[in-house]
C-alpha cells in the first residue's frame, strides 16, 4: 500500500492513544528498508521489517522509551494488515519471518487506483475509522 495510507493507519491508532505522530511513524516504519523507487524484488530488510519478530522487537524498544506498547504493536501491524491484502505473494508481509520465508498472501499486486489499491483504500478507512471513533 502507499505510504499515506500507512502513515492514515498509524495515527488513527495513535489519535486513540493520544500520540498521533507516533503512530504515524510507527505506522510507516516498515518500509523504511525500501529505496525510493520499489527494486522488482523485495529484500531480506523488507522481510524482516514486515514481520512479527519486527513488531516485537519494535514494541520492546517502545516500552524501554516509555512508549504504551499496545499503541506500538497496533501501529506497527497496522502496516503489515495493509500489506497483506494490497500485495501479490512475492511482496506480501512474512509474518513468521526468519522460521518461515513462505508469504501468505495472494492478491493483485497494487498500484493506484487498481482493485487492489481500491481495497487497501476500503482497508485503510475502516481500519482509521474504528480506530478514531472507539
Amino acid at each position: 500500500m502507499d505510504i499515506f495510507s500507512h502513515a492514515l493507519a498509524g495515527a488513527s491508532v495513535g489519535h486513540h492513544y493520544g500520540f498521533p505522530l507516533t503512530g504515524m511513524a510507527l505506522g510507516i516504519l516498515p518500509d523504511v528498508v525500501l529505496p525510493l523507487k520499489r527494486t522488482c524484488r523485495p529484500t531480506i530488510g523488507y522481510f524482516i521489517t514486515h514481520s512479527l519478530l519486527f513488531v516485537g522487537c519494535v514494541t520492546l524498544l517502545g516500552i524501554l522509551l516509555g512508549v504504551d506498547p499496545f499503541l506500538t504493536v497496533f501501529a506497527t501491524s497496522s502496516h503489515l494488515v495493509l500489506d497483506f491484502y494490497t500485495h501479490s505473494e512475492r511482496w506480501s508481509p512474512r509474518l513468521l519471518y526468519p522460521f518461515i520465508t513462505k508469504g501468505f498472501g495472494n492478491f493483485e499486486e497494487w498500484e493506484f487506483f487498481n482493485k487492489s489499491w481500491a481495497h487497501g483504500l476500503l482497508l485503510t478507512t475502516s481500519w482509521s475509522a474504528i480506530w478514531i471513533i472507539m
